[in-house]
Parts: structure tokens; sequence; C-alpha cells
């Protein structure tokens, strides 16, 4: 499929305008912009979408990588969940100077829930391992 991407500006004045799928009516756009800015400040950019294809190979591969970063106050209340990318596939715990955690686990075909139950499981070992309970 092909769209036609309006654009108007220059170096950091560039931006889009507008999107069509329909040529001629981007044309139509365009003549009507330009005829109201007083000059020839719109243009037509031609663009051909759904062009990149992924391997199921390499989308298994960004998949392994895909990991849910836990940040825990003191206390073990979860504050934030953000998906990241991992290059190791084991958990990952990083402690911040007030204690607070962050557990990165790697998903690969886990459940959310599984992914906290194993964060929750890995702070619990940490902090046991730490104060040596």
């Amino acid at each position: 499929m092909k769209v036609y991407v309006v654009t108007t500006g220059e170096y950091s004045d560039y931006h889009i305008d507008e999107i069509f799928t329909d040529e001629t009516k981007a044309q139509q756009y365009v003549h009507l912009k330009n005829i109201l800015a007083g000059g020839y400040y719109y243009n037509i950019e031609p663009y051909e979408t759904d062009t990149v294809t992924i391997t199921e190979k390499e989308q298994n591969k960004i998949l392994d990588r895909l990991a849910i970063e836990y940040s825990f106050t003191t206390n073990g209340t979860v504050v934030t969940e953000l998906e990241v990318m991992l290059d190791d596939t084991n958990p990952n715990i990083i402690e911040r100077i007030d204690g607070s955690l962050f557990i990165t686990v790697p998903k690969g075909n886990k459940t959310p829930e599984q992914c906290l139950k194993i964060a929750r499981d890995t702070r619990a070992k940490y902090l046991s391992e730490k104060y040596g309970l």
C-alpha cells in the first residue's frame, strides 16, 4: 500500500502536515495549502508501507530478550512494571541506595503473573541471603 505524506518546513521546522492514501486528494490538499500560504511550501512524499518483514527466527530472537522490570519499595510493594530488553536470561537484581530493588525477569513464554511471582521469589531469596535468614 502506498501513502502520500504532505510535508512542510525546513530543517528544525520540517514536519508532517497530513497523510493520505489517495494521491489525488493529497495533490488537491497541497494545491490549496500552497495557495493559502502564497508559495510552494507544501510537498508530497510518497512511501510504500508494509515493506518490512520479520522472519520467525528474528521474531523469536527479539521475544527471547524481552523482560519485565519490577521496581519494589523497601516494604515489597511493586511500584512500576516496565517491559525491557535483556542480554541475560537470568533474573537481574539492582539494589538502590534507599534499599529499594529493581528486579528484571525474562518473559519467555511466561504470563505476567508468573513473571511477578518469579520477581517476588527472587526478592525474597535476595533479602534472606543478604540478612542471613
